[in-house]
């Protein structure tokens, strides 16, 4: 296993999106002084290359949650990448948009008295994408490390404030050139209302392969009526683990939402040592299932959580095949519920890996079409449910999304991942390196240590 360390992180200044996304022309970021400096040279706002209809578009209840109204930030680095690239990024952009023409209008509340119930709905009025070109000091080769604090690569995005949620744009791509190198950084915003990881990057592919003269549009496929709750054919109405409210017992929330007392920590598993991990979890058990146990009994553990603290762990499953009848190929909406594996703190520490990892296939399993229906009508009959984060360590798999073969033309990237570390602990591809995991995720400074040498000896756990 490759283990990369982190460090202390000074408090960075926040690139948030100017309130007129086509200015100021020449913005610059005066970061901490381990902060990349990053110049925003131009901005616009792309619109469909072609008419798009004029229409307003309900999203679906798994949509419209209060736990999505946040977005997806991708960043992708790539050895090569010149200005002429950056023009043919931007006009493929307006194509791509075309058949995604949604991702080009903007959000808002749903009214109730027009029929539907509440939630969200996106008004398709091809006001268009946020396309921002910027340069930066960083080399390719500092890109190429752990960051050293979780928003040291702030200045490759925008940040999207909680009260700009609605109003901005749900589509925002900033393309930085390295001035140093000929390295580019490619960094994309989602509103996650509009879609989910999957639904992402099948965009993402799309518009890397018009860029680089390889349009084969796949299907794509709105239909957000078939997740609304109003829809589905009714189910019991049972109240998911993932929403019941756990006692904080040791003040682990208010270290977990302390920001800049975060430290990131990155640690990759090939295929031996992944093996390895499903043969000590036992027979049936996924790779996945194998390391999302590992991961959480070494969180546990660092954390020094006390014996009686009820933890939880939520991942997302994907539920296009498990509705009956599956949803159509293409949808790029939300298609996930929340698994949730729960227990006492010292279980999760105390009975190994093949008890946790039995654990969260248990949790795995329960998801079918009676579950996601039940949840859905949970969640349009109550209207701002959203997951309890007590005691909780969310798992998002990204290693199978695809992200690390979107190529513009210039090659695959070097380095696929988050814009800034979070306490969601992402599993991430390692380019290069097939059926290899990188575990990202960031833990308060006194856990981080502890952290990763119990990640890195699977064998104590």
């Amino acid at each position: 296993m490759d283990m990369t360390g982190t460090s202390h992180h000074p408090n960075p200044a926040s690139n948030s999106l100017d309130p007129d996304p086509l200015g100021p022309d020449h913005r610059t970021l005066a970061p901490e002084p381990t902060m990349a400096v990053v110049t925003a040279k131009d901005s616009v706002l792309v619109t469909p290359s072609e008419p798009t209809p004029s229409e307003v578009l309900a999203l679906s209840t798994i949509d419209s949650q209060r736990f999505l109204r946040f977005t997806i930030e991708y960043i992708l680095v790539y050895r090569d990448g010149d200005q002429e690239l950056l023009h043919r990024m931007r006009a493929a952009l307006g194509r791509a948009l075309v058949p995604y023409y949604p991702l080009a209008g903007r959000l808002r509340e749903r009214n109730r008295n027009h029929g539907g119930g509440g939630g969200l709905e996106v008004v398709c009025n091809a006001q268009g994408a946020l396309f921002i070109e910027a340069t930066s000091t960083f080399s390719l080769h500092e890109m190429l490390k752990t960051p050293k604090h979780c928003k040291q690569w702030r200045g490759f995005l925008p940040e999207i404030k909680e009260n700009e949620f609605i109003r901005a744009p749900p589509l925002i791509v900033q393309a930085t050139r390295l001035v140093h190198s000929r390295g580019l950084v490619v960094c994309v915003g989602f509103s996650h209302c509009l879609c989910d990881g999957i639904g992402s990057c099948q965009f993402l592919k799309y518009w890397a392969d018009l860029t680089s003269g390889r349009p084969e549009l796949q299907p794509q496929v709105w239909a957000r009526h078939l997740l609304k709750h109003h829809w589905l054919p009714p189910s019991p109405r049972t109240m998911s683990p993932e929403f019941e409210r756990v006692v904080d017992m040791c003040g682990l929330n208010a270290r977990l939402d302390n920001k800049d007392r975060l430290v990131p920590s990155m640690v990759t598993f090939d295929r031996m040592h992944l093996d390895e991990l499903k043969r000590s979890a036992g027979r049936g058990i996924t790779a996945f299932e194998a390391l999302a146990a590992h991961v959480w009994q070494s969180w546990v553990r660092a954390l020094e959580l006390p014996e009686r603290q009820t933890v939880k762990l939520l991942f997302s499953v994907n539920v296009r095949e498990k509705m009956v009848p599956p949803l159509p190929k293409g949808y790029w909406g939300n298609a996930f519920v929340l698994a949730c594996a729960q227990s006492g703190a010292k279980d999760v520490r105390e009975k190994g890996t093949a008890w946790a990892a039995r654990a969260i296939r248990r949790a795995k399993e329960r998801v079918g079409d009676e579950y996601v229906r039940s949840v859905v009508g949970v969640l349009g009959e109550e209207e701002g449910l959203r997951p309890d984060m007590g005691g909780v360590m969310v798992v998002s798999q990204w290693s199978r999304m695809g992200l690390e073969e979107v190529d513009f033309g210039k090659g695959l990237a070097v380095v696929v991942g988050a814009v800034c570390a979070d306490v969601y602990c992402y599993f991430l591809p390692v380019v290069g390196r097939p059926g290899a995991v990188c575990v990202a995720v960031a833990l308060p400074g006194d856990a981080v240590a502890k952290y990763d040498y119990y990640l890195r000896s699977p064998s104590l756990c």
